[in-house]
């Protein structure tokens, strides 16, 4: 090989060896990256279903929300975290990975006060496993509504908070319709509008059986009062 050729070999070596490390490339490789990630609502098949949020967390955890219809559904959301690679990404911590965490009409509480082993606001169950899996099954702190279908976001290695495309069929009505985390009673008149209204208000149908009754001015009733802690 003579020299010329020597040199060019050496630049091209070079010029590959400052894109794979590159500060982005570099640490893209073993974090979660958004859309090589997936987020299913299990069991497989299951359809649409509906979660009572309370701002104190006293709501309906999600492996015991509601089914169109009022029946009781057992369902949970499985993550799967893989890098950009399509590799799986161990030991994610669950506060890197969020039901609805931007771009929602939800309201979540502050993460400040959740000491372990509580779950903050809207996060995952806890870190990832081997497999790269995490879940969300408990219930959640927060206010306002959302008649689904829901996003799952990861923290990307730039920092940013990224979605993961496939959205899951969950919906989400609080007593606290107005998301100001607080049931009080601004939310009763809004209760009262839709209890009273001629159309039908996902909002205020809190056990998801299609109508608006006495049965969820039941389940209003005792959350009067309730807030973040």
């Amino acid at each position: 090989m003579n020299r010329s050729s020597r040199l060019l070999v050496t630049a091209l070596a070079l010029a590959a060896a400052v894109f794979l490390w590159a500060p982005g490339a570099a640490q893209a490789q073993g974090w979660p990256d958004a859309a090589s990630s997936t987020a299913v609502l299990m069991p497989i098949g299951t359809p649409g279903v509906s979660m009572f949020l309370v701002p104190n967390g006293s709501g309906t955890q999600l492996a015991s929300c509601f089914a169109f219809g009022g029946a009781t559904a057992n369902v949970y959301i499985q993550v799967t975290l893989n890098d950009v690679t399509g590799m799986p990404v161990p030991n994610v911590p669950a506060a890197n990975v969020r039901i609805e965490e931007l771009q929602s009409p939800l309201f979540w509480c502050a993460n400040s006060w959740y000491p372990p082993p509580l779950h903050a606001p809207n996060l995952a169950d806890g870190p990832s496993n081997a497999a790269g899996q995490t879940q969300f099954s408990l219930s959640y702190h927060g206010g306002g509504w959302l008649h689904g279908p829901t996003l799952i976001w990861v923290l990307e290695a730039s920092g940013a908070w990224m979605p993961i495309a496939a959205p899951v069929l969950v919906s989400y009505n609080s007593p606290d319709i107005n998301g100001d985390l607080t049931v009080n009673l601004s939310d009763i008149g809004m209760f009262a509008m839709d209890f009273y209204g001629a159309a039908y208000m996902y909002r205020s149908d809190f056990n998801y059986d299609g109508a608006i009754n006495l049965t969820d001015l039941s389940m209003l009733a005792p959350t009067l009062g309730a807030s973040c802690p």
